[in-house]
């Protein structure tokens, strides 16, 4: 029986539960990544940070115009036209948030009830998992201490070289 622990990645970046939103975001960009495992000084899974966790944060949901947050923040900083139907009050206000934001713990930001998998799971379960809950990867864990996280394409990549193996 293959089991998340025959297809996780083990090189997992994670974050500690008091680094800053500030810290994340540098790392995301960094290293091209939309979310980590939050962890604490014992690699205990305490949470996932993603980077829809900080657009929450950061935006906010107007009915009449729907989300209104980073397109507003990106333009402002980097002297694209914002437009005309974001005010500079709104500007202001994103302004503002985006700095509080950055000083944030990631604890605070990040989701706590983090779906995850053991490591003996069957990989068939992993994969009814992600396709029924609708994300992209999943933490994987061994007596609640964080040992590889699993995605989608790390589920495919198993099966499609598993099938060439065997047919080359």
């Amino acid at each position: 029986m293959i089991t998340a622990q025959d297809v996780m990645i083990t090189d997992v970046y994670s974050v500690q539960e008091e680094d800053t939103i500030e810290d994340v975001m540098k790392t995301f960009a960094n290293r091209g990544i939309s979310g980590a495992p939050i962890v604490d000084r014992y690699n205990h899974l305490k949470g996932y940070i993603s980077d829809g966790d900080i657009m929450r944060q950061l935006g906010r949901q107007d009915k009449a115009r729907g989300y209104v947050g980073w397109a507003q923040v990106l333009s402002f900083y980097y002297g694209y036209a914002v437009p005309d139907s974001v005010n500079t009050t709104e500007i202001d206000e994103l302004r503002l948030n985006f700095q509080t934001l950055l000083n944030k713990s990631v604890q605070s930001v990040g989701t706590k009830k983090t779906i995850v998998v053991k490591d003996q799971e069957p990989i068939v379960n992993v994969s009814e998992l992600l396709a029924r809950k609708n994300i992209k990867k999943v933490p994987v864990v061994h007596d609640n201490t964080l040992v590889g996280i699993i995605s989608r394409g790390d589920i495919v990549r198993f099966v499609v070289k598993r099938f060439l193996d065997e047919h080359s």
